[in-house]
């Protein structure tokens, strides 16, 4: 049940698939009342998109195509300290997830096909 006391979380979303990002936006729109403030398919929209949006909630994948996930959660947790981070990942990238949480990240989210209602 909402609280109307207690606004909707922003999120930002970086993930490169479209599928994926579209899966993953899909899931949580269906079960919370959340408001998206941005969505970014790489490391440098990602920058760009916060330069004037701002958001509660972070989920980011590492496996960028400009660079490393882990650069983005560091510069997040510097610029936006109250941010809740969260990393999409795959089944099995145990070190990754480690190296997320030391620079700052809170748990992870699995992207699978069960988990986000991604349909091949």
């Amino acid at each position: 049940m909402n609280d109307p006391a207690r606004p909707a979380p922003r999120i930002a979303l970086v993930e490169d698939d479209i599928d994926t990002r579209r899966a993953v936006l899909n899931r949580l729109f269906s079960e919370r009342d959340i408001h998206l403030a941005f969505e970014a398919g790489s490391i440098a929209q990602a920058r760009q998109c916060w330069e004037e949006l701002d958001f509660d909630v972070l989920l980011v994948d590492l496996g960028l195509p400009d660079g490393s996930g882990l650069d983005l959660i560091s510069e997040a947790r510097q610029r936006f300290p109250s941010a809740l981070i969260m990393v999409l990942s795959v089944f099995g990238d145990e070190q990754k997830l480690i190296a997320a949480i030391e620079r700052g990240a809170k748990g992870d989210l699995l992207k699978d096909e069960t988990s986000i209602g991604l349909t091949q």
